[in-house]
């Protein structure tokens, strides 16, 4: 075990060659890359810098949300009971037991010691590696400055910095999120080989973000065969001539299936108890987001007298509220409905995130021309997790955390957007 004072000072190390060593294997714009790497690591270091000391400066742990010191502290405490000390998991926390995420904190506590700060920093390496990944796909959708794009987005957006800088899964479930969504992204199209060694490491990914974040699992689970369907009617027998890659794609599917109904997340979410429990969730939903969107509108006593006290909706109703629940994921929180100046920097930052989206659609409609396979298979991946989102999230603040799954595609589309757009005054003064 290393000494832990020299932990953190190890992932960050570790961190720097791991992300160099990737970044070089490019064979174009393997500078920029590299530089990106750097630049939004380096960000996320000093984050989670500044929040630690900040944090132990006024006399607190280090964390700065509760979830950021739970994670930290059950990681820390599985550690302990694998060295056979008498203690165990507080029984609110246990549900954490079927978190990859905290095991994979705990192997590293295990190595290098337990250190709150190297927990923030394998958070922040997750969060840089993810630019890498997004560059490549945004890349190959849009070329060279639809990739760069993406990476500048990526490497600086304010809330993602945020959550990359703390103990927490975003980082680690962004970054599985993006291997697999690129991976049944080229997968899609025709032409492109398809090895069944790649798929079968896909299938642990699959794995390992079923235990994460389910929604997001599901939606990719569900858009593999919708990949092998799209290169079958683009190249019509290319799945005959690799026979093993069509094996492999089914054997993703099973698992990544399997991964959605047998995990714990997977049985909470699709236990009868807790879809009948679902119009009450829509009902308390309407009451914390309010009409403006704004956490802030009712008392929490008033808003659990009024969830106790309302009607159970039928199906019809649950239906009828997907529109709405599917605009609060993706809007959410409206920025006239700020308080306070936490509140005002985050509408800056959902200003931001509306032009963003304006540029995803232009994106879409780049793609339409001539990539119509990837277009489906990334807005498929945000449609889905929206609906998932909209019906499930109960509060703003965690809505604004999960919203980072999106990332994952709206990040790259825009950028292949606003390249289009570019590119287009660019041929126009020329």
């Amino acid at each position: 075990m290393i000494d832990a004072s020299l932990g953190s000072l190890a992932v960050v190390v570790v961190g720097l060659a791991l992300g160099l060593a990737l970044a070089r294997r490019r064979r174009d714009d393997a500078g920029f890359v590299a530089a990106a790497f750097v630049a939004a690591f380096g960000l996320r270091v000093l984050s989670a810098l500044a929040i630690h000391g900040a944090e132990l400066a006024l006399g607190g742990s280090g964390a700065l949300f509760q979830d950021d010191f739970t994670y930290d502290l059950v990681a820390g405490q599985l550690v302990r009971i694998g060295r056979g000390e008498p203690i165990a998991v507080f029984l609110g926390h246990q549900h954490l037991l079927n978190d990859t995420y905290v095991y994979t904190l705990a192997l590293l506590y295990l190595v290098i010691g337990h250190d709150p700060l190297a927990g923030k920093l394998l958070s922040a390496l997750f969060g840089a590696l993810s630019v890498l990944v997004a560059y490549d796909l945004a890349a190959r959708l849009g070329g060279r400055l639809a990739g760069r794009l993406t990476a500048l987005a990526m490497a600086g957006f304010p809330s993602l910095v945020l959550w990359t800088s703390l103990t927490l899964k975003e980082g680690f479930v962004l970054l599985l999120s993006l291997l697999l969504l690129r991976a049944i992204a080229l997968a899609a199209r025709p032409g492109q080989p398809l090895q069944v060694e790649g798929l079968t490491w896909l299938g642990v990914v699959a794995v390992l973000l079923g235990s994460l974040r389910l929604p997001a699992m599901a939606v990719l689970s569900a858009l593999m065969p919708v990949a092998a369907l799209a290169r079958a009617l683009a190249q019509p027998g290319a799945l005959r001539r690799h026979p093993r890659a069509v094996a492999g794609a089914l054997v993703l599917v099973v698992v990544g299936a399997g991964a959605v109904l047998l995990s714990p997340p997977g049985r909470l979410y699709l236990d009868p108890d807790s879809l009948e429990r679902l119009p009450t969730i829509i009902q308390f939903k309407r009451l914390v987001m309010g009409e403006r969107g704004s956490t802030s509108l009712l008392s929490s006593e008033e808003r659990d007298r009024q969830v106790a006290t309302a009607n159970p909706a039928g199906i019809r109703a649950v239906l009828g509220y997907v529109p709405e629940g599917v605009r609060d994921a993706l809007l959410a929180p409206f920025p006239w409905s700020a308080h306070g100046w936490k509140e005002g920097l985050l509408a800056l930052e959902m200003v931001a995130w509306y032009v963003l989206l304006a540029f995803a659609l232009a994106g879409v409609a780049r793609l339409a021309r001539d990539r119509r396979a990837e277009a489906l298979i990334l807005v498929a991946y945000l449609v889905g997790n929206l609906f998932i989102l909209g019906l499930f999230d109960t509060n703003v603040g965690t809505l604004v955390r999960h919203r980072t799954t999106l990332y994952a595609a709206a990040f790259p589309l825009a950028a292949v957007g606003l390249a289009a757009l570019i590119e287009r005054r660019v041929k126009g003064e020329g």
